[in-house]
């Protein structure tokens, strides 16, 4: 155990411990890891220095995929507004939605 930490890192096995006991089943887990891969590889191929996942700062919530998102109603619908008028308001002629409601 001891070689395989010090391989991997304490904090990068921790993160992997964290993923398992998460709530959700198997099929929730394969899904996150699935779609961290592909962004990683359309991050890498964007050429781009900003968005890369810093895996310090993860925190999945492997679940989230099998919410809901229509209902137009508390902080969330709020967010999603004032975020869409800061977009606006600043002219940027190119806008990466990385964190979008299906």
């Amino acid at each position: 155990m001891k070689k395989v930490l010090k391989k991997i890192g304490v904090l990068a096995a921790l993160r992997i411990i964290k993923l398992f006991i998460l709530r959700g089943t198997p099929k929730d887990k394969i899904k996150y890891l699935a779609d961290a891969r592909r962004y990683k590889k359309l991050y890498a191929q964007s050429g781009r220095n900003s968005f890369r996942i810093k895996k310090r700062f993860l925190l999945p919530i492997i679940t989230e995929h099998r919410e809901s998102s229509g209902a137009a109603k508390g902080d969330y619908f709020f967010q999603d507004l004032i975020a869409a008028r800061e977009i606006f308001e600043s002219n940027v002629t190119e806008h990466m939605d990385i964190g979008s409601k299906r």
